[in-house]
């Protein structure tokens, strides 16, 4: 249970959702000091101090919300409770005490009331809010883009090939081929015969009279009984015996 020492008259009280239930006007409290109510608009509503959940500057924030908070809220202020200031401290709303007397002196309580200042939130006034549609010319200058294509015509001479009929880009440029048929005129050789020769050997004996030379080496000397040798051959070498 919060404090009751941090609220005072004039704050707000809100429910857990931060709907607003009342103003305070009055914290009563027991004569112990530890429980207490919240008187709420004139002491229209009553709330325990169970209730209450947290103290966040001049709003008193509630652990429920209010559509359940008429089952749970008191019923009425009991009797022995009185009005405290922000301190806690008791409050008199009577002129009357009781008195305690012994033999030598009297003890009379003395009570006096305190002026108490409550502000809450009261409508005094309405705020009529029109919307009305105004018409106004207005001049916007607006760019509008449109195409407009440069014709150039070239002349070209190529031999057709596949592919050639199709258009073709060149970043922003397109080419349209344009394709015609020329007469052409041609020469060429042709081969019009052959000549195969074939070759072969033959054999034939002829009778051919030459004259041959050759040389005859004679060896003469003592103790020589062969008077001739032959060389067949120049540089041969030479027999005897």
């Amino acid at each position: 249970m919060q404090d009751q020492s941090s609220i005072r008259p004039g704050m707000a009280v809100l429910d857990m959702s931060g709907a607003t239930v009342g103003i305070v006007e009055q914290v009563q409290a027991s004569p112990d000091g530890q429980s207490y109510q919240l008187l709420l608009d004139g002491g229209q509503m009553v709330i325990e101090g169970t209730l209450i959940d947290s103290v966040r500057g001049d709003q008193v924030w509630l652990r429920m919300n209010s559509n359940t908070l008429d089952a749970t809220a008191a019923t009425g202020i009991p009797t022995e409770y009185v009005a405290t200031d922000t301190a806690g401290a008791q409050l008199t709303g009577t002129a009357s005490g009781n008195v305690d007397t012994d033999a030598d002196h009297i003890v009379v309580e003395r009570f006096e009331e305190d002026l108490v200042v409550n502000k809450r939130l009261t409508e005094v006034g309405q705020v009529s809010v029109t919307k009305r549609v105004v018409e106004e010319p207005q001049t916007v200058l607006v760019d509008i883009e449109r195409q407009e294509w440069d014709v150039v015509r070239t002349d070209v001479e190529r031999p057709w090939q596949q592919g050639d009929d199709a258009p073709r880009t060149e970043g922003d440029t397109i080419i349209v081929p344009i394709i015609a048929e020329k007469l052409e005129v041609m020469r060429r050789r042709v081969v019009v015969g052959e000549v195969r020769l074939t070759k072969r050997v033959s054999t034939e004996q002829r009778e051919i009279t030459e004259t041959v030379r050759r040389e005859v080496v004679e060896v003469s000397g003592p103790g020589i009984t062969d008077t001739a040798a032959t060389m067949e051959n120049q540089g041969g070498a030479a027999t005897t015996s």
